[in-house]
C-alpha cells in the first residue's frame, strides 16, 4: 500500500510506464481518505480562520495530486492495453466508462 503511494509520487511525470491495477486503487483509496479528512476538518471548524486554512490545504492537495493522478491514469490505461486517448473521457459525463477500464487486468500488447 505505501509502496504504491510512494510510486505514485515518484512517477508523477512518467506518462510512458505502466501502473498495476492494485497500485491504482490503493492510490485512489489513500487520496480519497486524505481528501475526505481535510474536507471533514474544514466542515467541523465552520466559519473560522482555521476553516480558511483547511480550505487552502484542500485546494493545495487537489492541485498537488492533479498531475500525478493524470499520469497514473494514463499508465493504468496503457497497462490494461487501452489507447491513452480514452483519457479525454474525463471531461465528459462518460467518466464511468473510464472507471470500468481502470478495473481491467493487465494485458500484454499484441
Amino acid at each position: 500500500m505505501l509502496e504504491a503511494y510512494k510510486n505514485f509520487w515518484l512517477g508523477y511525470i512518467d506518462f510512458y510506464g505502466r501502473t498495476k491495477r492494485s497500485d491504482y486503487w490503493w492510490v485512489v483509496l489513500i487520496n480519497g481518505v486524505i481528501g475526505t479528512l481535510i474536507f471533514l476538518l474544514m466542515n467541523l471548524l465552520g466559519q473560522t480562520k482555521a476553516a480558511g486554512f483547511t480550505l487552502t490545504a484542500f485546494i493545495l492537495f487537489i492541485a498537488a495530486t492533479a498531475l500525478p493522478t493524470i499520469s497514473m491514469q494514463i499508465r493504468r490505461l496503457r497497462d490494461a492495453n487501452f489507447n491513452v486517448a480514452w483519457i479525454v473521457l474525463k471531461a465528459t459525463p462518460l467518466l464511468v466508462v473510464l472507471w470500468v477500464m481502470y478495473a481491467f487486468p493487465t494485458r500484454d500488447s499484441k
